[in-house]
């Protein structure tokens, strides 16, 4: 029986500015408000999601509350990620950017539901009706 890990290893985050870029620039859209996850699919370069947290300062002024919305977000993400492993496509890799959208600062039940719902739209387990999330500068997902 295997253990399931809990980690964030270093290979699981997304850290290149290239990356990084071509994520907000190319990726899909996914609103959960008040977070927005971009998402750019590619072949797999051994690691099956990668994740970067932006908490804009133009949103929570205090170093301290983005930091902490951060925390939260990798953590909830560090937590349930491991259910949703097997439900990825192992031929490919995500990249997913995570963007806080809102002006105060959320508890962790909040941010890990949204967490989950972000994950199983992710992997498809999640079906909901797009046509009122129509944006013309990036195609959202389902």
């Amino acid at each position: 029986m295997s253990r399931i890990s809990y980690r964030f290893p270093k290979s699981s985050r997304l850290h290149l500015r290239k990356d990084i870029s071509e994520v907000f620039n190319q990726g899909q859209l996914m609103r959960e408000l008040p977070f927005l996850a971009y998402v750019k699919r590619l072949p797999f370069d051994g690691s099956l999601v990668r994740l970067v947290i932006s908490v804009p300062k133009r949103r929570l002024k205090n170093a301290s509350d983005r930091n902490r919305v951060k925390r939260l977000v990798r953590e909830s993400y560090r937590l349930n990620l491991p259910s949703f492993l097997d439900k990825f496509n192992t031929a490919e890799t995500v990249h997913l950017a995570v963007v806080f959208q809102g002006n105060r600062m959320p508890d962790f039940k909040t941010v890990s539901a949204k967490i989950i719902l972000t994950l199983q739209r992710l992997t498809g387990a999640h079906e909901e009706n797009n046509d009122r999330h129509n944006d013309s500068s990036h195609p959202v997902l389902p």
